[in-house]
């Protein structure tokens, strides 16, 4: 039988909370650049950094959720503080984000028709993106689906059958990527469904790394393995830049094998905390709000992209200082981005 805590880890891993600050900032630059398009696509690859959160938060449910599933109770308290948890931050970025959609739209009910859907984490089918009111919410959506797919169904499942679903899995991402171009789904209606099995793909594979986590030894002594951690997908990133790595095949490559190397280097880390900590505090609430504070900088007040990085930062810190104080309320970590 599969070992299953009875609660969560109170431990903190400041090599994970360091990497996941890192990796939301490089989300970060990318949504710049692609608002702005004011300077060469160095973070074009920043979207790989959604795999790796979702992975993230695969490998923690796997690790300190699941006792929780045992029955049906225990798994619906979990999914609807899951939905809380993430909701509360998601709402201010979906408040700082209405008056961009409102000027954007077609009247009061057009406005509605698409910022009501979002507010509650839900998509749209009818216009560009499928969360215009905030468009990375839509990665919110899909975790709070694996997390429930994980709470009802994916904990039964001892390593094998885990693998049976990666295996299952793997040829659909292969597929996206030859219809695609690349494994950037999921932000739109025309493919908002192949984020499904991007989604669980990544998420399937973290739970495997946490339930294999005591047998895998870290890759490199600590700190040599928390330099590679931060590092490995900001390099990237500029090294598919400058080498004309643009094939989905790098993208399949960096989540099987990049992603899982980069959480085991993290977790042998255990020196100075306290940046690190921060960084892990930042990274969702900079995920939740930048994007509506990039494009009301862009469409509203016509700032340029430094500005616009700038005051998305602050405003990221500025909700992340609120989260800190009310988080303690919760009990589900905060593995999302």
């Amino acid at each position: 039988m599969i070992a299953r805590p009875s609660s969560p880890s109170s431990a903190r891993l400041p090599g994970i909370e360091a990497l996941r600050g890192i990796v939301a900032i490089c989300v970060v630059l990318l949504h710049l650049q692609a608002t702005f398009q004011d300077h060469p696509a160095f973070f074009a690859k920043g979207y790989l950094g959604v795999d790796f959160f979702l992975m993230l938060s695969g490998f923690f449910m796997a690790r300190t959720q699941e006792g929780r599933f045992a029955d049906l109770a225990g798994s619906a308290r979990f999914i609807a503080a899951r939905y809380r948890r993430l909701w509360l931050v998601m709402a201010v970025g979906a408040a700082i984000g209405a008056p961009t959609l409102y000027l954007r739209s077609d009247g009061l009910l057009h406005f509605l028709s698409l910022a009501v859907p979002n507010l509650f984490l839900l998509p749209v089918s009818f216009e560009y993106e499928s969360y215009p009111l905030n468009i990375p919410a839509w990665t919110i959506f899909y975790e709070l689906v694996a997390n429930a797919l994980h709470a009802l169904l994916l904990w039964r499942l001892r390593r094998t059958g885990l693998l049976v679903v990666a295996a299952l899995l793997l040829p659909v991402m292969v597929w996206t990527g030859l219809h695609c171009g690349s494994l950037d789904v999921g932000a739109r209606p025309e493919h908002f469904l192949l984020g499904l099995p991007r989604t669980l793909f990544a998420y399937v594979l973290g739970m495997l790394l946490g339930r294999w986590r005591g047998q895998v030894p870290a890759p490199l002594p600590a700190s040599l393995a928390l330099a590679l951690a931060v590092t490995l997908l900001p390099a990237f990133s500029v090294a598919s830049w400058l080498l004309g790595l643009t094939s989905w095949s790098w993208d399949l490559a960096f989540v099987t094998l990049a992603c899982p190397a980069m959480i085991l280097s993290a977790l042998a880390y255990s020196g100075p905390a306290r940046l690190a900590a921060w960084l892990g505090i930042l990274s969702f609430p900079l995920f939740a709000v930048h994007m509506p504070v990039v494009q009301a900088c862009s469409r509203i007040f016509g700032f340029d992209s430094l500005v616009a990085g700038v005051l998305a930062l602050l405003v990221g810190i500025l909700v992340a200082m609120g989260w800190k104080q009310v988080s303690q309320g919760f009990r589900t970590p905060s593995t999302a981005m």
